[in-house]
This record gives structure tokens, C-alpha cells and sequence, in this order.
């Protein structure tokens, strides 16, 4: 019965291991950011202004939104209502994510629309599935936003919708 037991806690602990082992530690020094994506994604932009990774069908952006007042509801909303890429947008879901020691506000929207960008043309009007995170950082003037969207018949989807939550429950203010 002990030697069950210890079999069953190492098969628990290396599986923990591994699931961990699937995100990279990202770093955004000029807001003071951590966060975390999947290791198969790949970062396509890294500046001053934004932060973009692809993977799995995703794509994933993070912008800055200067607001002395912005609160993490507000900031997601605005970048909700400016997403240009998707249109006829309707949300599914909103809420505020508990801070566990993380340092940032944060609020997520998830919703559904069409998307509406010039390429790749074979994709134009096509159904997505997106999500939006406010963050707040009360020790900056500066909030941010992130967003992601994936196409809803790719076989990617459902997972793409935990990566989401991920990755929002990941952000964290740098010390």
C-alpha cells in the first residue's frame, strides 16, 4: 500500500512538473511586467509598443494604455470597443480575476465575432472567439491590455481558451 502511494505522488509530482514545463517566462522591463505563454509559441514583436506572439492558431497582443483613472474594467472595455480586427462582436463573458499576490487589477472579457481583417483573405468573415485582459498596475500610470483571438473551427480552439486563462491568471507586477 505505501509503495501505491509513492508511486501515485511521483506520478503527481512529475505530471505538475511537466504541466509547468509547457509555459516560458516572459519579461516586459518598460511596464514592469511578468507573464507567461506557451513554449510552441513564437514572439513576432517585441518593442516599446507592443508585444505580439502566434502559436496554435492564436494571436496574442499586448498594448499599453496611459490613464491616470483607467481602472482594469475600463481598459479592457476600450481595448473590446477599438478591436478593429473583429467585428459584430458580442460578449460572452466578463469578470474581474482575484489578484493572488500578483500586484495587478485584472479583468477579462470573452466574446465572439467575425473576423474582419484584409489577410489572410481566406479567413475574412470567419467565426472567432476572443479574449481581452485589463491590466492595472497601481504602482505605474500605465495600464495595459491584452488580446487574443483564434478561429472557432480550428481544432485548437478549446485549448486556446485555457491558454487564455493562463495566461491572464500568469501576469505578474515585476519588483
Amino acid at each position: 500500500m505505501k509503495i501505491l502511494k509513492l508511486i501515485a505522488i511521483s506520478c503527481l509530482l512529475t505530471f505538475g512538473v511537466t504541466a509547468q514545463s509547457k509555459m516560458k517566462q516572459m519579461k516586459w522591463t518598460k511596464y514592469k511586467t511578468l507573464f507567461q505563454i506557451p513554449k510552441n509559441w513564437k514572439v513576432t514583436s517585441s518593442t516599446a509598443r507592443s508585444f505580439i506572439a502566434k502559436g496554435d492558431g492564436v494571436v496574442m497582443k499586448i498594448g499599453p494604455y496611459k490613464s491616470r483613472t483607467a481602472t482594469a474594467k475600463s481598459t479592457a472595455r476600450k481595448a473590446y470597443y477599438s478591436y478593429g480586427v473583429i467585428k459584430k462582436k458580442r460578449k460572452i463573458q466578463e469578470k474581474y480575476l482575484r489578484e493572488k499576490k500578483s500586484g495587478l487589477k485584472r479583468y477579462v472579457i470573452f466574446g465572439k465575432g467575425t473576423y474582419a481583417y484584409k489577410k489572410p483573405v481566406s479567413r475574412r468573415n470567419q467565426k472567432v472567439t476572443f479574449g481581452i485582459i485589463g491590466l492595472i498596475n497601481p504602482s505605474t500610470v500605465d495600464s495595459l491590455y491584452v488580446r487574443f483571438y483564434w478561429f472557432d473551427k480550428d481544432s485548437t480552439s478549446r485549448k486556446n481558451r485555457k491558454n487564455t486563462w493562463k495566461i491572464a491568471n500568469s501576469f505578474k507586477a515585476m519588483k
